[in-house]
């Protein structure tokens, strides 16, 4: 369920990582219909970021871009700095960007690999470290993996161990994510998110044999 739809201004500020196209699109645009001011993260194509933000705008809400590659954690902090030049500070941070360069494990060279790793796992770390040393508080962070995870196809093997890495970091508050306590005083802790973009797709064979791939799923944490 999507829940009702709110059109006042919340007064809050939400950065969603991939944010150009596919999914992370989609969530900018809900949050913004919902009353938020969205920063709208890209890291190649300016074209469609900037397309969607005036989108946004057209409507009579508030959108920004910011260029940034997550697995550079300079770039993370400029993009945190952006949001809170523009819109005062950052309530919500969605983890969504992400890549999948698909070959078999023997036909995978050491640049794919890392390259993959970087954005998947590294790059959700960076924003997960900013995050919880810059989210206002009562902010929340939702973090999106891949439902790949419960597949394995040899070709998909590499991904899910990073990839499930960072569903391990909301799975166990306390050790070292974005569920631990970033001071005494404003603890993390996680909560249940709703199915909007849970397992949406069955894993089933098509009339080619092939397997159709299920969307993304999420998990929150809150900031009390």
């Amino acid at each position: 369920m999507m829940g009702r739809l709110r059109t006042q201004n919340t007064g809050k500020i939400a950065i969603v990582t991939g944010a150009s196209r596919g999914i992370g699109a989609a969530v900018a645009e809900r949050l913004a219909s919902d009353g938020f001011a969205v920063v709208i993260n890209y890291s190649g194509d300016v074209v469609p970021a900037e397309a969607l933000a005036r989108k946004i705008e057209g409507k009579g809400r508030r959108a920004m871009t910011a260029k940034a590659d997550v697995s550079d954690a300079r770039a993370v902090r400029g993009m945190f700095d952006a949001a809170e030049v523009a819109f005062g500070g950052v309530d919500v941070l969605v983890n969504n960007a992400g890549i999948m360069m698909l070959s078999s494990i023997a036909d995978t060279d050491d640049a794919t690999l890392e390259r993959q790793v970087n954005v998947n796992l590294k790059g959700t770390f960076n924003a997960l470290r900013e995050a919880a040393k810059r989210l206002r508080d009562g902010g929340r962070i939702i973090n999106f993996s891949s439902s790949v995870v419960g597949l394995l196809a040899a070709d998909l093997r590499r991904l899910c161990r990073h990839q499930g890495s960072g569903r391990g970091v909301d799975q166990h508050p306390g050790q070292g994510g974005c569920a631990a306590a970033p001071s005494a005083s404003t603890p993390w802790r996680p909560v249940q998110l709703r199915p909007t973009c849970s397992l949406l797709a069955s894993r089933r064979k098509s009339s080619t044999g092939s397997r159709s791939l299920p969307h993304s799923n999420g998990s929150v944490s809150r900031k009390t």
